[in-house]
């Protein structure tokens, strides 16, 4: 469909680090399709390939073998490897147009949740039957400002995602002709949610609630806690399918109401 247009075409392809994939993915799947993260380590979906925790590098065979290895370019989605440290300075220098996006001002990035405002949402998902999820997505957009610390699946999680992504990472390897990618987890693989004072603060305004009754007498936020956060935030959120009834019942009652002054020989005068 491109040929008779172009003399050359290029691909660009951006792949990340397995642990960043599947962090990113187990959010993504949380944030949009309400589904917990437990449910991305089922082991046979694992051992099948099919779980969306693993990437699946190999098919950009599809680009090498349609335009040629040579025209597709596979590049390392880190902003560490990024030339100035930006993805578009990136793209516009390994396209030939380093300038490409100096004029535009401000910083965009994804909405990254916090991994606290991950323990609740996923905490609310897992207990909640999907018949009844009628406040995940007020609940969903309220935790997007819940301050926190950076979040990543934990370590036994991403141990398992780097033992049944090593096919695809020899397959990337092969295919950029090194290695590129290691077994070194971020930091935030151990540490998890903090719960720090500005975490608190937040929760305790936003909630009405005291911390002592959430956190455990070691200090930590267990299922318990995290039910009562899960509650409070419910008490916030309004029911979107209670909402979309009360708006399609006064929808009725005002057709039914311009019907009756209709009938009655009323005239609307503008």
């Amino acid at each position: 469909m491109l040929a008779p247009l172009y003399d050359r075409i290029r691909i660009l392809a951006y792949v990340r680090h397995p642990f960043g994939w599947a962090s990113s993915r187990a959010q993504f799947s949380l944030k949009r399709y309400a589904r917990p993260i437990a449910s991305m380590f089922d082991p046979e979906m694992l051992r099948s390939m099919e779980s969306p925790a693993i990437p699946k590098y190999s098919r950009l065979e599809t680009f090498i073998n349609e335009f040629g290895a040579d025209n597709v370019d596979i590049r390392i989605f880190d902003r560490q490897h990024f030339v100035g440290g930006d993805l578009l300075q990136d793209f516009g220098t390994a396209i030939g147009k380093p300038d490409l996006g100096r004029g535009l001002c401000g910083a965009w990035t994804n909405v990254a949740y916090s991994s606290e405002a991950v323990a609740i949402l996923d905490r609310y998902v897992s207990r909640t039957p999907r018949l009844i999820m009628g406040r995940f997505a007020n609940i969903r957009t309220s935790l997007e400002d819940l301050p926190g610390s950076k979040y990543s699946l934990p370590r036994r999680d991403l141990a398992k995602i780097w033992t049944h992504s090593q096919p695809q990472v020899e397959w990337l390897h092969r295919a950029i002709g090194r290695e590129c990618f290691h077994e070194v987890y971020p930091a935030e693989a151990d540490r998890g949610a903090v719960w720090s004072d500005e975490t608190v603060d937040h929760l305790e305004r936003r909630l009405g609630i005291r911390w002592k009754n959430v956190c455990d007498r070691n200090g930590t936020v267990g299922p318990r806690g995290l039910d009562l956060l899960c509650d409070g935030f419910e008490r916030l959120a309004p029911d979107a399918r209670q909402k979309s009834l009360l708006n399609r019942a006064g929808s009725v009652g005002l057709i039914g109401a311009l019907r009756y002054m209709r009938s009655a020989g009323y005239r609307l005068v503008r």
